[in-house]
């Protein structure tokens, strides 16, 4: 729509002569444009005072006066369901990044035909972000972090390392090797709830920041259909979720959670275990939040259906069958739009 009100502005700027010429007040001659002279422009109302209904647009000009606002308003919706971001989250250890996973890495296979997915994960920004500047131009030079070989993704400048040093002050969050260890920064905030909102106050603006702009570079210059941002805390980050179209949340029962996290990370208590889930909405709430539910407590081949199944729905949910349904509607209302319009001053 925003390319659509800019098209119109700049067709009335740049075609004043394609539309009726507004109406002046009597005796003063100056010009003014009210709801009746939109009304002229789109051919919709003729004033029985008009002065000449030779300035009156021709069913030529009408038509391409109304091809074009046409054109705009494709063009907008064309960019609006690019900019249709679709958000994954879910519950700790529930297998949200083995959803990731499948729907990036399926797009290899020989017989793969739905859309294609840029994955923008804000586990790794959230990750990045931690690390002090200096690491973080080794890894921008050489394209990638050497140890784990995920790409960085986050600038030097975008650094939260010496805010949050100060922010734990007393509190011993460095590794020998004098980055922050999420481990022991994870054990204080889990714990202390105001330890827990001052770290969020820290990183999530910057986190959504990044985001954002990595969203829209995806959904503007990359080349696949649909454009996935991984946000664990989706739901807990507040109006975050306004900017998803679809959300999908993978979600498993309680029971096999806690075995999962146990198993990933070893070196936590049960009762850390437990501080970690409890620290996120209930599963529950999130379903309810969620557009589409992927239930992940079965095997790894029924997840692979399941996320299949998941990506086809989400593709006629965004682009049918090539057109939206607003496109169409654009497409027969605007050629009525013409026709009417070009009857009406043909026979006036």
């Amino acid at each position: 729509m925003v390319v659509f009100l800019v098209g119109h502005l700049l067709i009335q700027w740049l075609l004043a002569s394609l539309s009726c010429v507004p109406l002046s007040e009597k005796g003063k001659g100056d010009y003014f444009y009210g709801f009746s002279w939109l009304l002229q422009s789109y051919g919709m109302f003729c004033p029985s005072d008009f002065e000449s209904i030779g300035t009156l647009l021709s069913p030529d000009a009408m038509a391409i006066l109304f091809s074009l606002r046409l054109v705009f308003v494709c063009l907008g919706v064309h960019l609006g369901e690019s900019m249709c971001f679709v958000a994954l989250t879910g519950g700790i250890a529930c297998g949200k990044s083995s959803v990731s996973r499948i729907l990036v890495g399926s797009q290899s296979s020989d017989n793969y035909q739905d859309g294609t997915v840029g994955l923008i994960c804000a586990d790794t920004i959230a990750h990045q972000i931690l690390l002090p500047p200096s690491v973080l131009e080794s890894y921008s030079v050489e394209g990638s972090n050497p140890t784990t070989m995920i790409a960085c993704v986050v600038k030097p400048k975008e650094s939260v390392f010496f805010e949050l040093v100060a922010a734990f002050e007393g509190h011993d969050i460095l590794s020998p090797n004098g980055t922050i260890d999420r481990t022991k920064m994870g054990s204080i905030v889990f714990r202390d709830g105001e330890k827990r909102r001052g770290l969020n106050r820290i990183t999530h603006p910057k986190i959504f920041s990044i985001l954002m702009s990595r969203l829209v570079h995806q959904a503007l210059f990359s080349n696949n259909d649909l454009v996935v941002a991984d946000v664990p805390l989706l739901f807990e980050s507040g109006k975050l979720s306004w900017l998803f179209a679809i959300t999908i949340c993978v979600v498993t029962d309680p029971v096999t959670q806690f075995h999962r996290l146990q198993l990933r990370n070893p070196e936590l208590s049960p009762k850390e275990c437990e501080d970690r889930i409890n620290s996120q909405l209930n599963l529950d709430l999130k379903m309810k939040l969620s557009d589409i539910v992927i239930d992940n407590s079965g095997s790894l081949d029924e997840l692979k259906d399941k996320v299949e199944d998941v990506r086809r729905d989400i593709m006629r949910r965004l682009f049918g069958i090539g057109l939206s349904l607003l496109q169409v509607l654009l497409l027969i209302g605007g050629s009525t739009s013409i026709a009417i319009s070009s009857k009406f001053f043909s026979q006036t």
